[in-house]
């Protein structure tokens, strides 16, 4: 069966707006020209994403000239809980994708606007006259003192004129030759570089600066003060190189410099779906740099809102590619049938709080162009929500403590 052509529209609302979804109606049933496929009057409905107000929507194209009528109108309704809005618009076959903010209101329901859609297109010819013509000459540019101009002609320049340029100047004229001289009492060559030379090997001139050869100490205190103790670090110096080197030698006591990840979040809560095994929860993620082998913390601290219900479980999960492939549980692929324990619902209790820790070694499988990627997998009916607003701010801190 034939089919009109379809765009493919998208766009973004603001969520506090709060839209659920847009429709399209089709007024009218649509034939195919050459028969016998028809699309009958019908209504379209995309969905508005509760946390970003995004929706996709494939819809058909209201001008395909292969199929009648040509140019009608679909009537557009916005529908929210902040919003409400209709208007009639057209839909141009051969857009590809579009944005809705692009989509051109009718001003009338009836078949066809009554302007001009954004993608239309003059046909040549016709005896509305022609442009003017190019021009056979260029004003040259190549004279010192010409008044600018705007000139009356009618012709135009081609993309590609050029005015010209003067000539290299000879000595005498306004411009300077290319080799020309300067006369006046000037150093010899060489004498900047002598006194340089001898002024690097005087004695220290200036005795309000530090000197070199005491920078070592200078810096050995400052690099002591700050290295922990039992940390096996050895600092070594090229006084000449100019170069202060600190490495690990090995053994206990760690010393490297744990690193964080932090994140406060109160711009919206995060909903779940109805999902039969656990799916990530969408929009909650947060990434640190690691290698394999190094020690991760993951800590959280929010409040859950259950709805009372106690067949609504929660997993922490490490992601690649956007997959799940470690979960807090079972430290493995394959989660506990019912999440993991510190998340664990209260029955007859809506609101949880927790204060989440997972610690994990990193392994190779962890990793995702140099980081570890944490986020949160939802099993249940739906009802559970993870609040991240002003009231009740969702906290959670990544630390590395390496190797």
């Amino acid at each position: 069966m034939a089919a009109p052509a379809t765009v493919t529209v998208t766009g973004d609302f603001n969520p506090e707006l709060k839209v659920r979804e847009v429709q399209f109606f089709i007024p009218t049933l649509i034939r195919h020209n050459a028969g016998p496929s028809i699309v009958p009057r019908m209504t379209i409905v995309a969905e508005v994403s509760e946390v970003d107000g995004t929706f996709t929507v494939p819809l058909y194209g209201t001008n395909d000239p292969d199929w009648s009528p040509a140019n009608w109108n679909y009537r557009v309704r916005i529908l929210g809980d902040n919003i409400t809005e209709e208007f009639f618009a057209q839909v141009p076959y051969d857009a590809g994708t579009l944005n809705f903010s692009a989509l051109l209101p009718a001003q009338s329901a009836s078949l066809g606007t009554l302007y001009a859609a954004f993608n239309h297109t003059h046909d040549g010819g016709g005896s509305g006259g022609s442009g003017p013509s190019p021009a056979t000459s260029v004003q040259a540019a190549t004279s010192y003192g010409v008044a600018s101009s705007v000139g009356a002609a009618t012709t135009y320049a081609r993309g590609d004129h050029q005015h010209g340029t003067p000539s290299l100047g000879t000595t005498g004229t306004t411009a300077a030759a290319g080799n020309h001289n300067h006369s006046g009492t000037y150093d010899p060559a060489g004498t900047a570089a002598s006194a340089v030379a001898a002024h690097v090997a005087a004695g220290d001139p200036h005795v309000q600066y530090q000197l070199e050869s005491t920078l070592t100490e200078v810096v050995q205190d400052i690099v002591g003060a700050m290295l922990v103790a039992g940390a096996n670090a050895t600092v070594s110096y090229d006084d000449n190189a100019g170069t202060v080197t600190i490495s690990a030698s090995g053994g206990g006591g760690g010393g490297a410099v744990a690193t964080f990840a932090r994140n406060r979040i109160s711009s919206g809560s995060f909903t779940t779906t109805s999902d039969a095994s656990f799916t990530v929860v969408p929009g909650l993620t947060m990434s640190i740099a690691a290698v394999a082998g190094d020690n991760v913390t993951l800590s959280v601290e929010c409040l859950l809102d259950m709805t009372s219900s106690a067949t609504e479980f929660f997993d922490a999960v490490v992601l690649v590619g956007g997959s799940a492939v470690r979960y807090s549980s079972t430290g493995t692929n394959t989660p506990a049938t019912e999440g993991d324990p510190s998340l664990y619902p209260n029955n007859n209790v809506r609101f949880f709080r927790t204060t989440f820790q997972w610690n994990l070694a990193v392994a190779g499988g962890d990793l995702s162009g140099g980081n570890v990627t944490f986020a949160f997998a939802h099993k249940g009916a739906g009802a559970a929500i993870i609040l991240a607003n002003a009231n009740y701010p969702f906290r959670w801190t990544i630390r590395n403590d390496h190797q």
